[in-house]
């Protein structure tokens, strides 16, 4: 199976954020590491997906 690395960065905003959950959760399905850096808002739904959140607040302060 083959492997890789997916980053996604996101502004503050539902309508970027939730059409790539899918693609990031077929990508951890395939043994890829997959990151965001977007919202607190969206932790829970990017944590679903297996990819591991980094808060951009948090990250950017």
């Amino acid at each position: 199976m083959a492997s890789g690395r997916a980053i996604f960065v996101f502004p503050a905003a539902a309508g970027h954020v939730n059409p790539s959950l899918p693609l990031a959760r077929g990508l951890v399905a395939r043994g890829w590491n997959v990151d965001y850096l977007a919202t607190a808002a969206f932790r829970d739904a990017v944590e679903d997906t297996g990819a591991s959140f980094f808060d951009r607040d948090e990250v950017f302060r």
